[in-house]
């Protein structure tokens, strides 16, 4: 996946393959070890106050995962829970306080990476879009 990887940066990461290959591998780990200790914990680490700067790392342009790789790890470490919709569930749950229109996860949803999930949270559901539309064409 390295290629397919590489190619979501608008720059090119002056990385070794095997270096490029084991960041990706760590950050990835990274997330998925963060979402499920925060998600099974009765006093989530969001409220800590390190887990502040985890979020708002997570979400900087510039340190943007692809979010298939989370995926593809998720399945691989995960092959009992191995469906889209429990990483979705768990980005979603994370990410909660941004979701100001409590949109729930759904299959259709594509996310490139968690700053996209953020702007998914910002723009209306396509429900609503059509009636906005129909709104202009009435």
């Amino acid at each position: 996946m390295e290629e397919s990887i590489r190619g979501c940066y608008a720059e090119s990461v002056d990385l070794t393959s095997d270096r490029f290959v084991k960041m990706i591998l760590v950050d990835a780990s990274f997330v998925l070890e963060f979402f499920f200790r925060n998600s099974r914990q009765k006093n989530p680490l969001v409220g800590e106050p390190w887990a502040a700067a985890v979020m708002l790392d997570l979400v900087l342009l510039e340190n943007q995962l692809p979010f298939f790789v989370i995926q593809k790890l998720y399945k691989l470490a995960f092959p009992s829970l191995s469906d889209y919709d429990g990483l979705l569930e768990l980005s979603f749950r994370y990410f909660r306080e941004f979701n100001i229109q409590s949109i729930k996860p759904h299959p259709n949803v594509q996310i490139e990476h968690f700053t996209d999930l953020l702007r998914t949270f910002q723009i209306p559901p396509p429900e609503k879009l059509a009636t906005k539309e129909r709104l202009w064409n009435d």
